[in-house]
């Protein structure tokens, strides 16, 4: 178990070119500020879900991983 209860960072969004900040829980769930609740679901699902998104993955990835190697 991690010793944190969400972490995040900023960063340029490979799929909209946009700021956004990805999120981490201390469950492994994630969160994207990308993700645009206004939109439809379908519209949501083509621009941005977290949950299927290399990119926040990969953050949650090397979060993990350096929690792991120090603890």
């Amino acid at each position: 178990m991690v010793n944190w209860q969400i972490t995040a960072t900023t960063t340029i969004c490979d799929k909209t070119g946009k700021e956004v900040t990805l999120m981490v829980y201390r469950d492994g769930g994630l969160k994207c500020t990308g993700e645009s609740k206004d939109l439809p679901l379908k519209a949501r699902l083509e621009k941005c879900s977290a949950f299927r998104c290399d990119q926040v993955e990969s953050y949650r990835e090397k979060l993990m991983s350096e929690e792991t190697a120090n603890g």
